[in-house]
């Protein structure tokens, strides 16, 4: 996605509170697919383990899972998301970059509530613990283990 179309997003969602965009990426694959309208509503106050997020990288927006968070501070989070087509490949971003939570889909001129049609929503607040286990689990060996493989 290009710069003037970051700025438009970011313009909607600053009017109007919503902006609707086409997926384009197959990282939400198979809930979302390519083609797919995704409505984001800038109502993000502080991440849900299971809801689906949109930020920017680079330019690009992104559209992923929340699977755990850190909280940093009064309103400040670390935020642990990941794409469904690869669930235990995660990333950790800051709250401040989240532009908004996805809620609607909308296919082939149907719209569904993201909760109620994600097939995999319901497998998010497991799915959240064994990520947070992960994610601890790597911390740890981290600071156990303060050097590279690549140092070996």
């Amino acid at each position: 996605m290009e710069s003037s179309h970051r700025i438009m997003v970011c313009q909607a969602l600053s009017q109007h509170k919503k902006c609707t965009v086409k997926v384009e990426g197959t990282s939400m694959w198979p809930f979302i697919k390519p083609g797919d309208r995704v409505t984001i509503k800038n109502n993000f106050a502080k991440p849900i383990v299971g809801s689906v997020v949109a930020f920017f990288i680079e330019n690009q927006l992104v559209i992923h899972r929340v699977i755990w968070f850190i909280r940093r501070g009064p309103k400040t989070w670390n935020v642990f998301v990941h794409g469904d087509s690869s669930p235990f490949s995660f990333s950790e971003i800051k709250s401040g970059i989240i532009i908004g939570t996805v809620k609607q889909l909308k296919r082939s001129n149907k719209t569904y509530n993201l909760w109620l049609s994600n097939p995999f929503g319901i497998f998010a607040i497991p799915l959240g613990f064994l990520f947070q286990c992960m994610v601890l689990l790597r911390l740890f060996l981290k600071k156990l283990i303060p050097f590279h493989a690549s140092q070996l």
